[in-house]
Order: C-alpha cells, then sequence, then structure tokens
C-alpha cells in the first residue's frame, strides 16, 4: 500500500466507533524501515482547525 492511499483511509476508534481524522504522517524505524507509529492530528480547538492539542 502507498502512502498516498494511506492518508485516504478513515481512522476510527475501535472502543467509541467514532471518527478521530485522517493519516497525516508515518513514522519508521531508520534501521529496519519498519513502520513504528501512524501520525493522526487530535481535533482542533477552534473551529477543527487551529491550535491541535495532541495528535
Amino acid at each position: 500500500m502507498r502512502f498516498l492511499d494511506l492518508c485516504e483511509k478513515e481512522v476510527v476508534s475501535v472502543e467509541e466507533g467514532r471518527f478521530i481524522g485522517h493519516v497525516r504522517d508515518l513514522e519508521f524505524d531508520p534501521v529496519c524501515g519498519k513502520i513504528c507509529a501512524i501520525i493522526v492530528p487530535g481535533p482542533g480547538k477552534y473551529m477543527g482547525i487551529f491550535c491541535r492539542d495532541y495528535e
């Protein structure tokens, strides 16, 4: 799967069943090249655009 294909996927909380966001970045292990983390921005404070609290 390409990164651009992954960015189109919706991330949904399994526990709550609510939409969290879209994939924005990936973190790789520089030694083996495996994905360590998928970065999904948290909800914004002002109209969902500015000042994100967490990822």
